[in-house]
Order: C-alpha cells, then structure tokens, then sequence
C-alpha cells in the first residue's frame, strides 16, 4: 500500500508540476509562473524519500522543460524572434518550437516557401499541403497541388476537388480526379 501512496504522489506531484502554474499566481497578469518562493514552498513540503526517487527526478526535468517550451513558444510566437527556441533543453524541443514558428508564420502569409524553413521533407510538405489547399480552394485551381510530393499531392488533389465539388456544385470537379472509388466518395458529396 505505501509503494501505491508513493506511486500516486509522484503522479500527482507530476501533474501538478505540469500545469506549470499555481491557484495564486494563475490570476497574474504579467507573469503566470510560480515564483521562487512558491516552487521553494512547494519542494519544502515533498518528503526527503520522494526526492530521491528516479520517478521524481524525471518528472521534475519534464515538468521543467514543459513550462519552459510553453514560456518561450509563447514568447517566439507574440515577439516573432524564433532564435529564442534555442534555449529549450532538448535537439528535438528546439526544432519542434522552430518548426511551429515556421509553420504559424507561412499560414499567416499564405506562403508554402516558409515551410522550407522547417526541419524535415514530411513537416515541410504537411505545412505546405495546407497552404497550398486554401490557396487552391480560393483559386478554383487544382493544379496548384502539382509542386507537392507523393501522398501529399493526392491528399491534395483529393481535398481540393472535394471542396470545390461541394462549393460550386458542379462534378466537373469529382470528375478531374483519376481514381475511381475517389471519384464516387466525390460524387456523393454533391447528393
């Protein structure tokens, strides 16, 4: 039993770390997170052997680096300064906050080519896709899909003519795609 209150302190501590913020300071306007004094009030009252477990100690290092990549994506996305991800802790926290501030400013712009910016061909192509598909849409050009990749081109296709099919009504649409069976599914929208 005391293994199982140990277990769901640490899960509770996790949780509670997690949030990032406490009941006092959520009602802060500038400055959301606990103050030094509050996370000294909150470790002075965790029992010595819950401090030296493994479970404790990666929870702390994860409930850190959580409410730090909140912070600085918060901070990366209202000041537009990516080169603030650099201080996160981990390769792949850095690239995923370089990756969401590239991804939110291309749809901004409507621009595919900011997607370049992002690391990976599939992150860059999934950002792409998007923009290119309201651009398409708005457009009433399919075409606009051509400089996608595999997968995402058909998807691309597939969701264009689909939206243009139920927007104007018309099966031109449904019927500018090549395979059969999406075709039909096409088709169907427009009964």
């Amino acid at each position: 039993m005391k293994s199982f209150q140990k277990t769901f302190f640490l899960v509770f501590l996790c949780v509670f770390l997690a949030g990032c913020t406490s009941e006092e300071s959520e009602n802060k306007q500038n400055d959301p997170l606990p103050s030094g004094s509050e996370i000294e009030s909150i470790i002075s009252r965790i029992p010595a052997e819950y401090k030296k477990s493994s479970v404790f100690a990666s929870c702390s290092q994860l409930a850190v680096e959580n409410c730090l990549q909140q912070d600085v994506l918060e901070r990366v996305q209202q000041k537009g300064q990516v080169e603030a991800c650099s201080v996160l802790f981990s390769p792949e926290s850095q690239v995923s906050c370089k990756n969401s501030f590239y991804n939110q400013k291309s749809r901004e712009a409507l621009d595919p080519q900011m997607c370049e910016k992002m690391d990976g061909d599939s992150v860059q192509q999934f950002c792409k896709q998007g923009i290119i598909i309201s651009l398409a849409v708005e457009k009433k050009n399919i075409a606009l899909c051509d400089p996608l990749k595999n997968d995402f081109k058909r998807d691309c296709v597939i969701s264009v003519a689909n939206q243009l099919a139920m927007k104007t009504k018309d099966k031109k649409w449904c019927d500018s795609l090549s395979d059969a069976k999406q075709k039909e599914n096409c088709l169907r929208l427009l009964k």
